[in-house]
């Protein structure tokens, strides 16, 4: 009875729409196609989360209407429904039992506005066309994080309200005040300013003297720490022409900004990165190059043929500056305090290597230098060896301090009898001219190959304290220490989530504020107590069905259950596993308890779900009827290996 009941509902709904329809003067042909998507109103697996769904009476006609949002590129399955006359919702998504896909609640229908906007997502057209494998169907569907302002934008959203995360400092003190904050304001960009989506952020020694309040020039509290970063452009002030929307760069900002997902830049602070680094090199570039290109070249006034002695050349700086040297073609003396470091320094390219934990080392540098000396110093801890620098000079030589923790006591006589100088170094002091002569410099490096960064170890934002501890008491450099920004490598994008988004369906447990995001893939950074079948370092995929999701953010959370491996995939592909896969699975195996030699009709089959579907029930062993909206997505159903491959354009019963 209630089958028949149901029936009569449709009917009815439907006889109502074609005589709204007829009033209103739509096309004969617009009528056919809409009777045509409707004729499969009670088939399977349509909706784009392929859950069973339950369809509950509330009130007057009515009843579902179950359509294929189409347009002349793509087949993206969505589901529409005319609206309740009451304020309850027309479809409800029905509970799952624990492991299985929990979606939200649909209250009401996304109107032809949203389909129209999961059209013009802020990509390429092609992101929604069928993809020509299996796997990589909904990699087409997969939204980067770089593509996040522009996919709000497009959809409506009011950026105002959008958030991002980022390291807020309240007070100056220990690393303790370092604070992890999940909403704070995304920043407009003046008309000569950039805004740039952070990938990773340079940790400096300088940004632990400012946090505690140990520094000339403090910025206002509350602050965003952090100086280096690089990342992608997001937007340009309609003044900025040097860098494009969507242009890998590194930045080196005079003020601070960088620990968070997105920064606020002049232009004269942003630079192209190229293809060549990661972004964890492109956020070791800054302070380290900048400072070590404008002690030698500006202020050391370096010169081809010239002997240049770096003290302490293992941590970012001094890499930095023997890379530097050897390219304008001095003779590099260089020193560091373990054998790692003075591996380091050789492979960078360095002439002779002591470690000047020996006492003989002044002898060792005067003797490689036929006690003629060196030429230019540079000190990056002149309250420890300034003294000793002295030792070393020869006539005319320029002594660069780069850093300094404390006081020194020093000769001045052997600064006389060398006519020696020494020049105290603070890069936010550059001139807009030695800023310009600068990046330019650096930036034809990167080009040209020789700015090899060195990264000694990456930390995730959460790890911010540890990382300001260790970059001043970690022990001896190797190279710079560089927050990551970005561990989840790639989100799948569902229509659940601009649904979502548009307040089209209700989230489970509703916030004033959320992270997006249900399909995921990265790599696991922290796990908790009594996880077995995962370690730090694993690739992995993530279907987050709990309330909280986030897959769109830099880091996620996720149970154990939530998470699998995703082997040598791309984390491109393993984001889009997710949804399509567990739900087609769910569909299935749970709910349908398909046997091998039944027949499967699955309805819109060229999209996401469908795709997941159609390959389960191949491995399955059951007969496949696979139904699509467009050439490509049939002939990709042929390649999928359905069976029989009919257009659901077409009347119910004409082939």
């Amino acid at each position: 009875m209630r089958a028949l009941n149901r029936m009569n509902e449709i009917t009815n709904w439907k006889a109502n729409k074609a005589s709204r329809a007829a009033t209103k003067n739509i096309s004969r042909e617009k009528r056919e196609e809409t009777k045509a998507s409707e004729g499969h109103a009670q088939a399977i697996m349509h909706t784009p989360w392929g859950l069973a769904i339950s369809l509950r009476q509330r009130a007057g006609n009515i009843g579902p209407s179950i359509r294929q949002c189409r347009t002349a590129r793509s087949a993206v399955p969505a589901v529409a429904c005319r609206p309740s006359t009451r304020a309850s919702p027309a479809v409800t998504v029905r509970a799952r039992p624990p492991g299985e896909c929990i979606l939200p609640r649909l209250t009401h229908c996304p109107p032809s506005s949203v389909r129209a906007k999961l059209r013009t997502v802020g990509v390429p057209r092609a992101i929604f066309s069928p993809s020509a494998t299996a796997l990589s169907l909904k990699v087409d569907l997969v939204l980067h994080r770089q593509l996040g302002l522009s996919l709000a934008k497009n959809l409506g959203m009011d950026l105002d309200k959008l958030t991002m995360k980022g390291v807020m400092v309240h007070e100056f003190g220990s690393p303790d005040v370092l604070k992890v904050e999940n909403s704070l304001p995304i920043p407009k960009p003046a008309p000569h300013q950039v805004l740039v989506q952070m990938k990773a952020a340079g940790i400096n020694p300088v940004d632990t003297y400012i946090r505690q309040g140990m520094y000339s020039k403090l910025p206002k509290l509350p602050y965003i720490p952090g100086k280096d970063g690089a990342g992608i452009v997001k937007q340009v002030g309609h003044q900025v022409s040097s860098v494009q929307v969507g242009q890998r760069v590194f930045c080196s900002s005079k003020m601070m900004g960088t620990y968070a997902e997105y920064t606020l830049l002049e232009e004269d602070e942003v630079f192209p990165l190229g293809e060549k680094l990661t972004y964890a090199q492109g956020a070791a570039i800054g302070i380290p190059y900048f400072t070590a290109y404008r002690a030698l070249i500006i202020k050391g006034r370096a010169k081809p043929g010239e002997t240049v002695f770096i003290h302490g050349a293992s941590g970012a700086v001094g890499c930095a500056a023997i890379q530097i040297a050897k390219n304008i073609g001095l003779k590099v003396i260089a020193t560091a305090g373990s054998p790692e470091g003075l591996m380091l320094v050789e492979k960078q390219g360095a002439d002779e290597a002591f470690d000047h934990n020996d006492e003989n080392h002044i002898r060792a540098i005067m003797k490689a230098t036929d006690d003629r000396g060196c030429d230019i110093v540079l000190e990056m801890l002149a309250n420890e060896n300034l003294a000793k620098d002295l030792e070393v000079l020869a006539i005319g030589a320029r002594v660069m301090v780069i850093g300094s923790r404390g006081t020194n006591e020093i000769n001045p006589r052997l600064l006389m009898l060398k006519e020696a100088t020494v020049t105290g170094i603070m890069l936010g002091l550059s001139s807009e001219e030695e800023w310009k002569e600068v990046g330019q410099a650096i930036v034809k490096g990167v080009a040209e190959g020789w700015v090899k960064p060195i990264v000694q170890k990456e930390y995730p934002l959460n790890d911010v304290k540890k990382a300001h501890h260790d970059v001043i008491h970690g022990g001896k450099k190797r190279g710079k220490l560089v927050l990551v920004l970005i561990e989840i490598k790639a989100g799948g994008l569902n229509p659940i989530d601009v649904y979502i988004a548009e307040r089209y369906m209700n989230r489970k447990n509703p916030a004033s504020s959320f992270i997006c995001g249900y399909d995921g893939a990265g790599i696991i950074r922290q796990i908790g107590k009594g996880i077995t079948r995962f370690k730090e370092g694993d690739h992995v995929g993530c279907l987050i069905h709990t309330s909280h999701g986030g897959s769109f953010a830099d880091f996620v959370t996720a149970n154990e259950y939530e998470t699998f491996s995703i082997g040598k995939l791309p984390f491109s592909e393993g984001a889009c596993i997710g949804i399509p896969y567990f739900t087609a699975y769910c569909a299935l195996v749970h709910q349908a308890k398909a046997k091998p030699g039944e027949t499967v009709l699955v309805h819109g089959a060229s999209g996401g779900v469908g795709v997941a579907s159609v390959q389960l029930a191949l491995h399955l062993g059951l007969k496949v009827i696979g139904t699509g909206g467009t050439d490509k997505g049939m002939q990709m159903l042929e390649q999928l290996g359905a069976h029989h491959i009919l257009s659901h354009r077409c009347y119910v019963g004409k082939s």
